[in-house]
């Protein structure tokens, strides 16, 4: 690996982890936040979802601008952004003023898959181990987000976590403008880096992002929940249900790292879309054991749940990849995070709307349908890739 390539996966690893952190915010702080701003599950929900909306919403207009702009410019102006909007929350006390902070957060971070996913496709050669690791770095800040947000929130009031994460991304923002926008790097000496000649089938494309949206969906309802869902069903002796719902997410949550690693690795040598129907069927059967489970059996499930779930995600990238030429890739992961986090934006909300009425156990019964969906996309896929190969061998 390069030196260039090098700074770019340690910018992208700090930015990854970090836009994790800022996503998964709210949900450690639920209960607090019900009691902080005399409200309830859906409005809180609702901030979740204003939130994701924009974090949706901006990011096919950032594809755009990654393979007109370059995408590092992006990834820093995420950064800046993101950054001082949290600063800013922690001297803020009115819930409408929290929910548009958030929301403006949303829309800066909303340029960070598309910017990464391009410069990592574009920049880096070993491109499936190089997902692997980005995404073990974004699994890392989902699973830290539950337990570090949690404790700080208990110990030192909700404000605190949002000013840690806040200064920290400002650092990280100013350690991106020591990468140069365009490569120094001689033509002859750059990686040879594989990517698509011409754009796939418009059947696979539209069962691919189809089955992003639904799995978007099912992600957001399930990852604002899981720390309030754990916490429910598990007692840990001498600790709080907050402190024990995020640290049970947590131990769930790192075991996505793993995920994450092994997905990136198998793509190099395997068929993706394989792969990817194998991690749909697994995380599947798992997330019902999750709901009928309790305890051990509660936690056992929900590590090989998230192991399964969380290798989709550089096995989606580097589909992508694989099906979309370069000139457009930036515009493809647009449009790929656009249908994930915008279906997504849906998810806390209309999750907080089925806790509210019908409990906890309600959203994971109807995650688990959603995953049904995708995998059936899926499976749709991986036929098309079959009839193609056929075609053209």
């Amino acid at each position: 690996m390069q030196d260039r390539e090098r700074k770019i996966l340690l910018l992208t690893v700090s930015a990854h982890a970090m836009v994790h952190v800022f996503d998964g915010m709210v949900a450690p702080l639920v209960p607090l936040l019900v009691e902080v701003f005399d409200t309830n599950y859906f409005r809180i929900g609702l901030v979740v979802s204003l939130f994701s909306i924009l974090f949706g919403a901006g990011s096919l207009p950032a594809g755009f601008m990654a393979d007109r702009l370059g995408p590092r410019r992006l990834i820093t102006v995420y950064l800046f952004g993101a950054g001082l909007s949290f600063v800013v929350v922690s001297v803020i006390s009115s819930y409408w003023v929290y929910a548009g902070i958030m929301a403006l957060a949303g829309l800066f971070c909303s340029t960070y898959h598309p910017a990464a996913n391009t410069l990592i496709g574009k920049e880096i050669a070993a491109r499936g181990n190089a997902f692997g690791i980005h995404g073990i770095a974004g699994s890392i800040g989902t699973a830290a987000a539950p337990v570090v947000v949690a404790w700080l929130g208990s110990r030192a009031g909700w404000r605190t976590p949002h000013l840690v994460f806040g200064v920290l991304a400002v650092l990280v923002a100013i350690y991106s403008l020591r990468i140069p926008v365009h490569s120094t790097v001689a033509e002859a000496e750059r990686p040879r880096v594989k990517l698509a000649a011409t754009r796939a089938p418009m059947l696979s494309l539209v069962a691919f992002y189809a089955a992003a949206a639904v799995l978007g969906l099912a992600y957001r309802a399930t990852m604002t929940f899981l720390p309030a869902f754990m916490g429910e069903r598990i007692v840990v002796a001498g600790i709080d249900a907050l402190t024990a719902g995020g640290m049970m997410a947590t131990l769930t949550l790192l075991s996505g790292a793993v995920g994450q690693y092994a997905g990136g690795r198998l793509v190099d040598r395997h068929p993706p879309e394989h792969l990817y129907l194998l991690a749909l069927v697994v995380s599947s059967l798992f997330l019902v054991l999750m709901i009928v489970g309790g305890g051990l059996l509660l936690v056992a499930a929900a590590v090989v749940f998230a192991l399964f779930y969380f290798a989709v995600q550089p096995i989606q990238n580097d589909i992508l990849a694989r099906y979309i030429p370069s000139h457009s890739l930036g515009a493809a992961y647009g449009l790929h995070f656009l249908l994930v986090f915008g279906a997504g934006s849906f998810g806390g909300a209309g999750a907080g709307f089925v806790a509210d009425r019908l409990g906890l156990t309600a959203v994971f019964v109807t995650t688990a349908a959603l995953f049904g969906v995708s995998t059936l996309l899926i499976v749709l896929l991986v036929v098309n890739r079959s009839r193609v190969d056929a075609n053209t061998a």
